[in-house]
């Protein structure tokens, strides 16, 4: 059964609010999300830039939270976290400008995350799901192994008390 669909641009205006109370979205979830509720993809881009132009919505804001967020609670990687952005509708120019202002090295994220998931535990099938997990988050395969061995060295010369009894 097919919704159908309306034209009202107030009606699409008081969705829109409604659905941007709630949390921040793209331009592209918005519009998606309108004419999904049943409203013409016209009156959802021409609510969409009306949102924009009143600064209800706005990419690039979204894409700073975004990003804030990915590296601080969910500790995910450059890799991800662009790719998340482009799929939410962010530009690739916005989504590598804005990664470029945030002062992110993976590979201090890495010898900061590493201790909690092999916790000097280095069997060939742990270090293995250390390294699935980190891809899956968006690092480099590259930077993983070298965040690992220099973890490996680190532990077996003694240089980390975080696991002396």
């Amino acid at each position: 059964m097919e919704r159908e669909q309306t034209n009202g641009f107030e009606a699409a205006k008081d969705k829109a609010l409604h659905i941007l109370a709630r949390r921040r979205h793209t331009k592209k979830e918005l519009s998606e999300k309108l004419v999904r509720a049943g409203f013409l993809t016209e009156t959802a881009d021409a609510v969409c830039a009306w949102a924009a132009g009143y600064g209800f919505l706005n990419d690039e804001e979204y894409a700073r939270a975004f990003v804030s967020d990915s590296i601080n609670y969910k500790s995910y990687g450059k890799r991800r976290i662009r790719q998340a952005l482009l799929h939410k509708g962010v530009d690739a120019c916005t989504a590598d400008d804005v990664l470029a202002e945030f002062d992110f090295h993976e590979a201090d994220k890495l010898a900061e995350l590493l201790p909690k998931k092999l916790g000097g535990n280095f069997e060939r099938k742990n270090i293995e799901k250390a390294i699935r997990h980190f891809a899956a988050k968006g690092y480099a395969y590259d930077e993983i192994k070298n965040a690992i061995n220099t973890y490996k060295d680190n532990v077996t010369l003694g240089e980390d008390d975080e696991f002396e009894l």
